[in-house]
């Protein structure tokens, strides 16, 4: 990812949500890190890089999407190690000792600005290697 910021829209409509990426594609230089659909005919699109263009990328897809926005998310200076976290989709149980966060809701944009915050606020290693057996 090329900057700080990170954000997350939740589309309660594939079509509407097509239109925001597009939309959002065009307005400012940034990083669409992943987009696609997911249940009940939603649509996630997970972006990222400087802050003023995703800040700007960020508004012309809320405006795009309307009334579909579900749920969003701006994160200006996203925890460092949440997009890698996010992209190279591994699973990576605790080390012996370690304690396990288990957080659960409703939409994913809630759910990213939950890890940051917690990401922020804890001694978090989410990289770190378990001897835990698969």
């Amino acid at each position: 990812m090329s900057g700080p910021a990170l954000a997350l829209l939740d589309i309660d409509d594939i079509p509407r949500g097509l239109f925001a990426l597009d939309i959002l594609a065009k307005e400012a230089r940034v990083d669409v890190l992943s987009a696609g659909t997911i249940q009940d005919g939603r649509y996630l699109i997970l972006f990222g890089g400087q802050v003023e263009p995703v800040q700007m990328s960020f508004q012309k897809a809320l405006d795009a999407a309307k009334h579909a926005i579900r749920d969003a998310v701006l994160l200006p200076w996203a925890e460092e190690r949440i997009a890698s976290a996010i992209l190279d989709n591994a699973l990576r149980w605790p080390a012996p000792g370690d304690t396990l966060g288990v957080l659960q809701n409703s939409t994913s944009p809630t759910m990213l600005r939950a890890v940051d915050t917690a990401s922020k606020g804890a001694l978090v290693h989410p990289d770190r290697k378990s001897t835990r057996a698969n």
